[in-house]
């Protein structure tokens, strides 16, 4: 059921299906959501390159089935490197109903630490609401290249 989701989602992602309009008709709307969204990941970046577990929490959903496993995976990094991460490209695709998708590259950079393999990912981020906010719910990558 969850790759019949994610197929179904890839499937409107590329033939432009927007359940509020299309990109032309959001107007303004589109440029906000594209603005609100580009923000929590960059806020999520920030708090990830400041090692700031509490504010990478903050960007997550708390009921993603993710969100355990930022936590503990967060933990276990921190201590061994320092990583850069870089927004190359953001673009919000579409919302629908109480999920929101953009694709992004994102630039993953060691700084410091043991052996890393530098990498460019390109991935879907799904984005849900929790008290008015958007936040992160999961993703989906698409393509890693390694650098």
């Amino acid at each position: 059921m969850k790759n019949q989701l994610i197929a179904f989602f890839v499937v409107m992602i590329v033939f432009g299906v927007n359940s509020n309009g299309s990109a032309q008709e959001m107007g303004d709307n589109f440029e906000e959501m594209n603005t609100t969204l580009k923000n929590v990941a960059l806020e999520n970046f920030k708090a990830y390159e400041n090692e700031d577990i509490s504010k990478i929490m903050e960007t997550v959903h708390t009921q993603s089935p993710g969100y355990l496993a930022t936590k503990q995976l967060s933990n276990e990094i921190f201590p061994e490197y320092d990583l850069k991460y870089e927004m190359l490209n953001f673009k919000y695709l579409i919302i629908d109903g109480e999920y929101a998708l953009a694709r992004a590259t994102q630039k993953t950079s060691k700084i410091s630490g043991p052996a890393f393999r530098n990498n460019i990912l390109d991935v879907i981020f799904v984005f849900r609401q929790e008290s008015g906010k958007w936040k992160f719910w999961s993703q989906v990558i698409l393509g890693i290249q390694y650098i």
